[in-house]
């Protein structure tokens, strides 16, 4: 989340203005030479045409760096490499910077760390140190209570929905509950409260979970057993509390039984399962690979957001809600109206 940050905030300076921070900081990197960038101007020159970019001149200026430190602009085959170096225009001058940034303070909150264990934390106990150990476990973005609510979901949209915006806890509780009409109390609470954030009505949330129960047990047994906690969810039974959706901290912190299918499949499925999951969402060998690297070191949100930007072709600033994976969804994926469209809607309605 810091690298991101840094990263918009460096893209957003002037180029004066970032060649003055690789020098006050010091940054190894320095502009190739004129008689440099003639021998393989032709090579750059490729490379920008494949990007559909402007073709570079003498004026252009260019970084001749080791091509492991620019790993997304290799991936992305944005640079030309030749020898194990990779020469990155200045335009792209923002990911060799935030690799730097991300190293730097890899390392800086790696001494931190020993710094806290080995002297602040005991020194620091009935202060500090409670409130630093909760840190992780806080969540402090929306909380997707239905009041806040912008727009509505129908149910016949819920499918499409699933397959295209739901992120993977709640795309295997969905789909789970499909297959065997039947989730116990953790998995309706998880995927229930989720499917409210999103714009489910109570009225299409009790004919959606009856519709599906029903299915195994009488209409009759369902609004005996299972009605009433739907109706608690949303605040019309009980103390009428306005129950909000789970994030992913408290989704990663649960502890699923046997038979469950709620948590977070990042961190409680095998990795066997786990790449099967995401291989039914189209995910290359490569990706899949790179997903079950943070899983291993337990990044489960990084796992999560890498999934978000290769199914949808987009970067995130981090997921940290499974209503924030749908709503950044879409946004990317609903068809927006064209400005002309509407305009030309609301005169006929006018005129009619």
């Amino acid at each position: 989340m810091e690298s991101s940050l840094f990263r918009n905030r460096f893209h957003s300076e002037a180029p004066d203005d970032q060649k003055r921070f690789l020098e006050d900081n010091e940054l190894p990197y320095k502009a190739i030479s004129t008689s440099d960038f003639e021998s393989i101007k032709d090579k750059l020159v490729q490379v920008a045409r494949s990007l559909n970019q402007p073709s570079p001149n003498a004026d252009s200026t260019f970084y001749k760096v080791p091509f492991e430190e620019v790993p997304e602009l290799v991936a992305g085959r944005k640079v030309y490499i030749h020898k194990g170096q990779a020469y990155v225009p200045s335009t792209q001058l923002t990911f060799l910077v935030a690799g730097q940034f991300r190293s730097k303070l890899s390392k800086a909150l790696v001494l931190t760390y020993r710094k806290w264990m080995s002297v602040i934390s005991e020194e620091e106990s009935d202060r500090l140190a409670p409130i630093v150990e909760a840190l992780s476990s806080r969540y402090l973005g929306p909380d997707y209570s239905q009041g806040k609510i912008k727009s509505e979901v129908a149910l016949q949209d819920m499918d499409d929905l699933a397959k295209t915006s739901f992120p993977l806890c709640m795309r295997h509780l969905f789909f789970k509950l499909r297959e065997e009409h039947h989730l116990k109390h953790g998995g309706r609470q998880q995927l229930g409260l989720f499917l409210k954030g999103v714009g489910l009505k109570l009225e299409d949330a009790l004919a959606f979970w009856r519709s599906e129960f029903g299915q195994k047990m009488g209409v009759e047994r369902f609004d005996k057993e299972y009605a009433y906690n739907i109706r608690h969810n949303y605040g019309k039974e009980g103390k009428r509390t306005d129950y909000t959706p789970f994030s992913c901290n408290k989704i990663i912190l649960s502890t699923p039984g046997v038979g469950d299918h709620h948590g977070c499949p990042y961190r409680h499925f095998s990795e066997e399962n786990l790449r099967a999951a995401l291989g039914s969402m189209h995910l290359g060998v490569r990706i899949v690979d790179e997903i079950l690297e943070k899983v291993r070191n337990r990044h489960y949100q990084v796992a999560c957001s890498l999934t978000f930007e290769a199914t949808h072709g987009s970067q995130t600033i981090g997921i940290n809600h499974p209503n924030q994976y749908f709503e950044q969804s879409r946004k990317i994926l609903q068809p927006k109206v064209p400005q002309e469209l509407a305009n030309d809607n609301t005169e006929t309605t006018t005129a009619s």
